[in-house]
């Protein structure tokens, strides 16, 4: 509870008998107070010499605002009272509001009062807490650690990214290659992005995760699942079904970054390559790295002097062809190399009628090499498994596609809570972890602990009650959970 002061001068002359002056319940007082004498409304009333205001004390439901008067105040004659004695206004009184105002001899002629006033409620966001801004043509997800736009004109994929450096770079390239902009999927022969008529959907959107659906009915027919979490991970789970034959065409799932954000890319553990490369020039392409191997663990761009890290991962699923991996210089549409893809191709040459489905991990990190992005890669392609002290592990959740609890479309693990309690530990670390909690009395607040430690919600960790069935909750941890080290929610 905040307190105001209150103070009340008094000068010159006597009083005859201490008068109480009482304000009663819902009743309001201002800055103005003003006494009257009775009979005549203007008479000034003396008050004695060394005359103090004590012991107001506040009743129940009396609010202190502006412009209300005091009146009908009992005061004895050859008593003055100043009038317009200033009082504190726009403070509202809650609790024991005024009674028994007594004015006391031979006291100093100054007296504070203190008055409770109700606490101010209003809650700062976290920083790390996720906001969702629907505009006209667009939509925009952002927190301290990355910031991500989704517009009309690219299909309602992401065209706008910037991570937590703080460098201010943006990370995705839209510049003069009509081919190959932002981040997507493609089919060369048809020319362009998908961007086909679409219909995006928001299905969660809280602190900690936001899941949005794009599906495209008409060309090509297409979902696209996007789920950002706090800690700066982008979830995107691909399905597209291809009615008919494409020869001479290629199936491709990429992000395009410029060379003014960044200077060198890596496939996996392998030695980086300085951007760029000479070999991109005029309207050509340079396969930089990786377009034989079948399988690395992450393909990563990064910029050592601004530190802005990129990296681009698809699960090595067991329901279908790895896609490959390979890293590509463009110049198309200029003389000189303006960007690169990290990319991974579904099928080359030739595209066969099928569906194809694949999930993939965007991850942005702040650094002077990849190994963050390799942390997250090994997460998200071999996550180790969730051992349950209190509750159950999912392991038939849509999305999870080696049931083994993990949901590798849309990056979090999957438990259920028979009561109000939920604790895991991993064999192995983890970067971060996000748990979705099946439990029909799921509610927030919740107590999140790392084994002994209690966490901070709103920077250790964040936490929303899901929309979707079944009931339940989301928690985002926001930094490492150790090996072997329970990790309790509790609501």
């Amino acid at each position: 509870m905040r307190s105001t002061t209150f103070a009340m001068f008094i000068f010159g002359g006597c009083l005859e008998a201490p008068t109480p002056l009482v304000v009663g319940g819902d009743t309001d007082a201002v800055a103005e107070i003003e006494v009257e004498q009775p009979g005549d409304s203007d008479a000034a009333v003396e008050v004695a010499d060394d005359v103090e205001v004590a012991d107001i004390e506040v009743a129940d439901d009396v609010e202190v605002a502006e412009d209300t008067d005091v009146r009908d105040a009992e005061v004895l004659d050859d008593a003055e009272v100043v009038a317009d004695a200033d009082a504190v206004g726009d403070a509202d009184v809650v609790d024991d509001a005024v009674s028994d105002a007594e004015v006391v001899d031979d006291t100093d002629t100054t007296q504070d009062v203190d008055v409770e006033t109700s606490p101010d409620t209003e809650v700062t966001p976290s920083p790390l807490a996720l906001v969702v801004d629907d505009g006209d043509g667009f939509k925009a997800l952002s927190n301290e650690r990355i910031a991500l736009t989704l517009t009309e004109e690219s299909g309602w994929m992401p065209q706008s990214l910037f991570g937590p450096s703080g460098s201010g770079a943006e990370l995705l390239y839209g510049g003069g290659d009509p081919l190959e902009h932002w981040l997507g999927v493609l089919m060369l022969g048809r020319g362009a992005l998908f961007q086909d008529p679409t219909m995006t959907t928001t299905i969660e959107a809280g602190p900690g995760l936001v899941h949005l659906r794009k599906v495209t009915t008409a060309g090509l027919v297409t979902t696209t699942d996007m789920t950002l979490h706090a800690d700066g991970r982008l979830h995107i789970a691909y399905r597209i079904t291809v009615g008919a034959q494409a020869s001479d065409s290629w199936l491709v799932s990429y992000v395009a970054l410029p060379l003014t954000a960044v200077t060198r890319v890596q496939v996996g553990d392998e030695t980086p390559v300085t951007l760029p490369t000479g070999n991109a020039v005029d309207g050509r392409l340079h396969f930089v790295g990786g377009l034989d191997l079948d399988d690395p663990p992450y393909l990563c761009a990064f910029n050592p002097g601004s530190g802005d890290v990129v990296g681009w991962i698809v699960h090595d699923t067991a329901a279908g062809t790895m896609p490959l991996a390979r890293i590509t210089e463009s110049s198309v549409g200029g003389a000189v190399a303006h960007s690169v893809r990290l990319q991974y191709d579904w099928q080359r040459n030739s595209v066969a009628p099928s569906t194809y489905t694949a999930e993939h991990l965007l991850i942005t990190a702040s650094g002077s090499s990849c190994t963050g992005v390799a942390t997250w890669a090994a997460a998200f392609r071999s996550p180790p498994a969730l051992l349950m002290v209190e509750g159950t592990l999912v392991t038939n959740g849509a999305g999870d596609l080696d049931t083994d609890g993990f949901v590798e479309a849309r990056g979090h693990y999957q438990v259920a809570a028979p009561g109000s309690l939920v604790t895991v530990e991993t064999p192995t670390s983890l970067p971060g972890v996000t748990l979705r909690i099946q439990a029909s009395n799921f509610e927030i607040p919740v107590a999140v602990s790392v084994g002994a430690t209690p966490l901070v919600d709103g920077v250790d960790y964040l936490a929303q009650v899901t929309t979707q069935s079944p009931a339940g909750g989301i928690v985002v941890l926001l930094r490492a959970l150790p090996a072997n080290t329970a990790l309790t929610v509790s609501w």
